[in-house]
């Protein structure tokens, strides 16, 4: 359910079935906090939440401290992932954590907004890098990426962590549709506090 003070979970992979929650809900792990690591995971069961932070993998990688960091890699992700609210994502639905080597393969769909491939909205911390969706994303209102739906910094307490974010290496070929904020790798990104840096990555899929 919650993975927190520098644990890891490696080499579980979720064969088939349906996982349904309110919010915070993974096939892995529902919240991971802080500080801790999610190695070469799999999941091919659908995910359903009725709320917010709903991810294929992880439902929610949040909240920061000076010297502690949270990885998700090697990853993949195959079943559908389903929200009515916001923080959807391929792989983890809120993210302040580096994801690297993931991969997703299900279709991601909220009736909400930030809506992503791999992650549904990056915030303050983390980045992502060599990671591919193949799968279509389907955004109800607003920010809808390939890669990830919305960057973000917002600071205070909780984030304490701050660095630059940045989306390297990535692909997405799946086809992104939503209403405002509709893009091939990102969404949409504010400016606000930090700084974003894109490099080398590559969109096939068809924007709507």
């Amino acid at each position: 359910g919650m993975l927190t003070g520098g644990a890891t979970v490696k080499n579980v992979n979720v064969l088939s079935g349906s996982i349904s929650g309110t919010e915070g809900v993974g096939a892995i792990v529902g919240r991971l906090l802080v500080d801790g690591t999610i190695e070469n995971c799999s999941n091919n069961a659908t995910i359903n939440g009725t709320s917010t932070n709903v991810g294929g993998i992880v439902g929610a990688a949040y909240y920061t401290a000076i010297g502690k960091e949270m990885h998700i890699t090697g990853c993949v992700n195959m079943g559908s992932v389903n929200a009515d609210r916001y923080c959807t994502g391929g792989i983890v639905g809120l993210s302040a954590a580096f994801i690297t080597d993931c991969t997703n393969k299900g279709a991601v769909e909220s009736k909400s907004y930030q809506v992503g491939g791999i992650a549904g909205y990056q915030v303050s911390a983390g980045g992502i890098k060599n990671c591919h969706n193949e799968a279509n994303i389907t955004c109800g209102i607003r920010a809808a990426g390939g890669i990830v739906g919305l960057v973000q910094y917002v600071g205070g307490s909780a984030y304490a962590n701050m660095n630059v974010i940045t989306i390297e290496g990535c692909t997405n070929s799946g086809n992104i549709t939503g209403n405002t904020n509709v893009g091939g790798i990102i969404g949409r990104h504010t400016t606000t506090g930090g700084i974003m840096m894109l490099q080398n990555n590559t969109n096939t899929g068809q924007i709507t």
